[in-house]
């Protein structure tokens, strides 16, 4: 910045200081005058990206009616043509409705049991049920983009592009926000199954590497909210949630890399509760009891093969570091560890 700027800037500055002053109210210090401002701004910021972010939401809502509209022609002709692959589109009707799929009641309502649930939470689940209800109506085309005209499939690739960034943002904001009932509802599984199909679908298979991205956001949050959420009833739906995640050989070994170091963090906890003797802490006892539970659910569901030998090494030696400490206090834990690196061996093989 040459001298000329800074001087202007200076210039600039004691300008709006002495505007400041000559517009401040009597009987009101300045600085108190300043920082009343200041948060007037901030709250008019705020203000203004609650709007455009609801207006992003308005316009991918019309984006998603536009494309069915303009699809549904294109169904209905693949469907009078008996071509295999395709749904009647009342079928499609009928798979719009919420089901368990959708949180709420069949009715598609909001739960209205909760009321401690705040209105982020709710605007997010409604922000999900929406973009579930459109992939799914459109996935028959998805899976079968062979038949599909020409007309319509800029739009159409654009939309789902956009419908699933969204979607798996909202998800994890949802996850993030300590939602004490997300991991309970049937619909996780639903919704992480309907964005991994419509990622591997041969219509998105160009934007692949970027919607992986938004998958690794999503996969994150699953394991902060395991480890954060480890005492309610929907920890297995948060374990198969990561599993169907892990069908995508990179997330794969990223879930796995991040367990192990929350494995870690949990008995580094648990150490120093034994070495100080204090009192049991029980949430880092519930945590990795959770996240070992993942661990085995993942590793012996899927083959440690895949994975290249430094890999494994890697895990198995955070594994084996976690391990020591735990056998004296923690037996059951220590021996759950010990049979995880079984799994990464190679005579698992």
């Amino acid at each position: 910045m040459d001298t000329y700027s800074r001087n202007h800037i200076r210039i600039m500055k004691v300008a709006l200081a002495i505007a400041i002053v000559r517009q401040k109210p009597n009987g009101m210090r300045v600085r108190e005058y300043v920082e009343n401002l200041a948060l007037q701004f901030t709250q008019l910021q705020g203000n203004w990206r609650h709007k455009a972010l609801k207006l992003e939401q308005e316009l991918l809502c019309l984006r998603q009616e536009l494309v069915q509209c303009q699809l549904r022609p294109q169904l209905r002709s693949a469907e009078s043509q008996e071509i295999h692959g395709f749904l009647p589109w009342t079928q499609l009707e009928d798979r719009d409705k919420p089901q368990s799929v959708l949180w709420g009641s069949e009715d598609g309502a909001l739960p209205t049991g909760d009321i401690s649930m705040d209105t982020s939470t709710c605007v997010g689940r409604e922000r999900i049920r929406t973009h579930v209800r459109f992939l799914s109506s459109v996935s028959t085309l998805m899976h079968a983009n062979h038949y599909l005209s020409l007309v319509g499939v800029a739009d159409l690739r654009a939309a789902v592009q956009d419908t699933v960034i969204d979607a798996t943002k909202a998800l994890g904001q949802v996850l993030e926000s300590g939602d004490p009932g997300i991991s309970s509802y049937q619909s996780l599984e639903a919704v992480v199954t309907t964005v991994r199909d419509t990622i591997r679908s041969p219509l998105m298979r160009p934007f692949e590497s970027d919607l992986m991205k938004c998958c690794e956001e999503l996969q994150s949050s699953l394991v902060k909210h395991l480890r954060r959420h480890h005492g309610e009833n929907g920890v297995f739906s948060v374990q198969l949630a990561l599993c169907i995640l892990c069908t995508f050989p990179p997330l794969f070994a990223k879930t796995l890399d991040e367990l192990a170091d929350q494995v870690g963090t949990c008995s580094e906890a648990l150490r120093n509760t034994v070495r100080d003797a204090v009192s049991m802490d029980s949430g880092s006892v519930g945590a990795l009891g959770a996240i070992l539970s993942a661990l085995e659910t993942l590793l012996s569901k899927y083959s440690c093969s895949q994975l290249p030998q430094e890999t494994r090494s890697k895990l198995l030696k955070k594994l084996e570091s976690s391990l020591l400490g735990l056998a004296v206090a923690f037996p059951l834990f220590s021996y759950t560890v010990w049979r995880l690196t079984v799994y990464l061996q190679p005579q698992a093989e």
